[in-house]
């Protein structure tokens, strides 16, 4: 690997920067399902995806909408050059970039070869073109060439690489074309509810379209998508099989599972395929049949679960109403990362409903932390702040300098803190709600090395004890490779609890 480092370097040293399209280009647009291995440790696993081709007038330029889409903070295309029945991509182009603090991120990618365990001699990169199949040319069995991906800072400096092989990608049948709102169907707003697969609460704005008898429900599924149903008296069938499209990255299905009280390899409940019944209230909630037995899952063709979620409840929506938010949860902090850098990991699960288990809209939440029993201030001297702030909104995220030990991030209804003060007992948080410019808030939780937590920084009275909102468990690190790690011991991209994480300082 450090030959292939070398090599990449010494040649991008020498490369002029290339214009990088995030818009779709012009020209005609197919949908192309995509497979290919990445290596996982001692094995391979496959990735069934979805992503989009342009063909430009011109005959000559194809273009591939993230090529690479194992990378799902990425959103770019590439531009590839058609010479008979070749596609060509020039390892020159930047095909995706972004900013970092002060740094400029920037993206390529490129066919290498494989020498004594290591990647080297990057060129081009090759498709073969075969009516509307478009491959890469190479024994899966046996490969000899990889497609090598890598990160550019504005330096020169390689810092991350992942690479895969047998790439093919098919044109998409017409029968897996997800499903569209009609121009005729009626919309109205609602709010779902449901346990998301680690069984926490989950509340988010949709819509329900209604054409006749046909029910197209909005953003019902974790993955962001539109499923049908059909109506018949005061029920309403959701056929299991339904395309979805491109969910983060990859070609999904929606449906239900009956649960036969297994597991597969991914921890998901296992059981048979089956429709989903719904029914209509006399005060307009639709609600999940046998939501006991049932589970509401998003899927791949091969029937491999992806996400689901128990209990779908839709309530029509009334409007962002006064409440008070329900406190956070899972309240700890590791002090596993003083002896790397110097830093405190403090994290914490704040849900966007409120203490009756209703919707709070999430764009007027937010947080307090507390050192000890004081407000923390994050100023623009430590983090990378527009204006020093003790409010921080719901969902934000400064991922500081490239080299930045106090940074605040953000992940679906996690946060997570890194910082360097060491004069505290308790770290705390609060959730926020903010309505017609009234602020409604929470108990504070705190929580302490010992993983004690506290309501309001105090003991319950009458109680010698520490009051234990929640059981408190460290986090579990993968690396991009799936290997478990301890902690994260450098800079880059993890999966903490199944969720990504991007981690900086040194």
């Amino acid at each position: 690997m450090k030959k292939f480092i070398l090599l990449l370097l010494t040649s991008i040293m020498a490369l002029s920067a290339s214009a990088v399209i995030t818009e779709t280009p012009e020209g005609t647009l197919k949908k192309y399902k995509m497979s290919g291995y990445w290596p996982m440790s001692s094995n391979s696993y496959m990735r069934d995806l979805s992503t989009e081709v342009v063909f430009a007038d011109d005959g000559k330029t194809v273009y591939f909408h993230n090529l690479f889409p194992e990378a799902q903070i990425l959103d770019g295309w590439h531009t590839g050059t058609v010479d008979g029945n070749k596609i060509t991509i020039s390892k020159d182009e930047i095909c995706y970039e972004f900013t970092w603090g002060t740094m400029v991120i920037k993206y390529r990618v490129s066919e290498v070869e494989v020498s004594e365990g290591e990647f080297v001699n990057p060129t081009d990169l090759v498709l073969t073109i075969d009516g509307d199949h478009i491959y890469f040319d190479d024994d899966p069995e046996s490969p000899s060439r990889f497609i090598a991906f890598y990160q550019i800072d504005s330096q020169g400096t390689i810092g991350y690489v992942d690479y895969m092989l047998c790439l093919d990608l098919q044109p998409v049948e017409a029968s897996e074309t997800a499903v569209t709102i009609p121009d005729t169907a009626v919309k109205s707003d609602y709010i779902y509810y449901t346990y998301d697969y680690y069984y926490l609460r989950y509340a988010v704005k949709g819509s329900v379209a209604v054409d006749g008898d046909d029910y197209y429900f909005d953003n019902l599924t974790l993955v962001p998508g539109v499923v049908k149903g059909t109506r018949s008296g005061n029920k309403i069938t959701v056929k299991n099989g339904q395309p979805i499209g491109n969910g983060s990255g990859f070609y999904l299905y929606a449906g239900g599972i009956r649960m036969d009280g297994g597991k597969d390899d991914y921890d998901n409940p296992t059981g048979e395929a089956c429709d989903v019944t719904f029914t209509i209230d006399d005060d307009g909630r639709i609600v999940m049949d046998d939501a006991d037995n049932i589970i509401f899952r998003v899927y791949k063709k091969d029937g491999t679960t992806y996400k689901f979620a128990y209990d779908d409840v839709i309530e029509p929506y009334a409007g962002d109403a006064p409440a008070t938010p329900s406190d956070p949860y899972f309240v700890t902090l590791d002090d596993t990362y003083l002896d790397y850098y110097n830093q405190y990991y403090f994290y914490f699960y704040v849900d966007n409903v409120d203490v009756k288990g209703k919707y709070m809209n999430p764009g007027k939440m937010g947080y307090y932390m507390y050192l000890d029993e004081d407000v923390y201030e994050f100023t623009k001297d430590m983090f990378h702040v527009e204006d020093d702030m003790t409010f921080i909104p719901y969902g934000y995220n400064d991922l500081g300098d490239y080299y930045g030990n106090h940074d605040i991030n953000w992940e679906d209804n996690f946060g997570y803190i890194w910082l360097c003060e060491d004069m505290f007992s308790t770290v705390g948080v609060q959730s926020v709600y903010i309505v017609d410019g009234e602020k409604h808030v929470s108990n504070v939780i705190s929580t302490d090395l010992d993983g004690n937590t506290y309501t309001n920084f105090e003991k319950p009275d009458g109680v010698d004890h520490l009051n234990v909102q929640q059981p408190v468990t460290n986090p579990t690190w993968y690396d991009l490779n799936g290997r478990r790690v301890n902690g994260a011991k450098t800079r880059g991209v993890y999966i903490v609890d199944g969720k990504v994480m991007l981690k900086q300082g040194l």
